[in-house]
């Protein structure tokens, strides 16, 4: 059985303060994308090292599953002699608690760091009950902090959409038993799932996230003649500008080239009192429209 606590670096007696504390240091100090020219056997190494961390953290961070273990690891209620003690999980047999069946599972979890970004790549053997609350755990993580980063953006919603390809293959495998006899496992019976995903903060995270881009990528702006972007244009609006272009909006009360008077499809259409117009372009908010303009006298 794997020893949780050395998985982290911590001893039995420590507090949860001091467990977390332990995790997030092996997190960074551990993880592949820190280890850039490393060669293919030690990213491996640190890869099972993270996984490993991130179980060991699942269970010592949850008061009741801790206590589990912990009868398991001291065996109390154990009786009988050494050769007695129970054996590895096997093929099909989950890692975490020894139930079956059990396949495995993949996860990809990312993190955005503005310029640079990390993956992780957590799971291994796991029953139904144990891989969905990892699922749950690594993509509710995924959600909050993959987002940071142009790069990390794009590839956050690859690492989303796989989560949610192996979260069908999670529920395509039977509701787990348990084995004739109790495994070395850390624990005896699977995970709970803990909250859906919806009662997390991930979800909503990455719908204002999502929110945001889209709102940065597709906000509403027209190209002027000469090229230059500006926002939105509406009539009673005063602008700068030349002769040959419109600029940005300005406040009425402050010098300005002109005021909008007018935004119509045919340049005959522009009220009487109005002195030119300029047409919008195709990338414009109304394409093809013509906006009458009438000079600052």
């Amino acid at each position: 059985m794997v020893d949780l606590y050395a998985a982290l670096g911590v001893d039995p007696e420590s507090s949860i303060e001091e467990i977390k504390s332990a995790y997030r240091r092996l997190a960074f100090d551990n993880h592949p994308d820190r280890h850039v020219g490393a060669s293919p056997e030690e990213i491996d190494r640190l890869t099972a090292k993270m996984t490993e961390a991130v179980q060991a953290y699942e269970v010592l961070s949850d008061q009741s599953l801790r206590a589990a273990y912990d009868d398991r690891r001291l065996g109390r209620g154990y009786r009988g002699p050494e050769v007695d003690r129970p054996r590895d999980p096997g093929p099909g047999e989950c890692m975490i608690c020894g139930w079956g069946p059990a396949r495995q599972i993949q996860l990809h979890q990312g993190v955005g760091m503005i310029l640079r970004r990390q993956k992780s790549v957590m799971g291994g053997m796991l029953c139904k009950f144990c891989a969905k609350s990892m699922f749950r755990m690594v993509q509710n993580s995924t959600m909050i902090k993959g987002w940071w980063g142009v790069i990390a953006f794009f590839a956050n919603i690859g690492y989303i959409l796989h989560n949610l390809t192996v979260l069908s293959d999670i529920r395509s495998l039977p509701a787990p038993v348990p084995p004739p006899a109790p495994l070395n496992t850390p624990l005896p019976f699977p995970m709970p799932p803990g909250r859906p995903l919806l009662a997390r903060a991930g979800v909503w995270i990455s719908i204002l996230a999502i929110t945001a881009a889209c709102s940065l990528a597709f906000g509403r702006h027209h190209i002027t003649p000469g090229g230059a972007s500006q926002p939105a244009i509406s009539v009673g609006m005063c602008v700068d500008g030349t002769a040959k272009s419109i600029g940005d909006p300005v406040d009425c009360s402050s010098t300005h080239f002109a005021k909008i008077v007018g935004i119509v499809s045919k340049q005959s259409d522009c009220p009487i009192d109005s002195d030119g117009a300029s047409k919008e372009t195709r990338n414009g908010p109304q394409p093809g429209k013509f906006v009458c303009l009438k000079l600052m006298s």
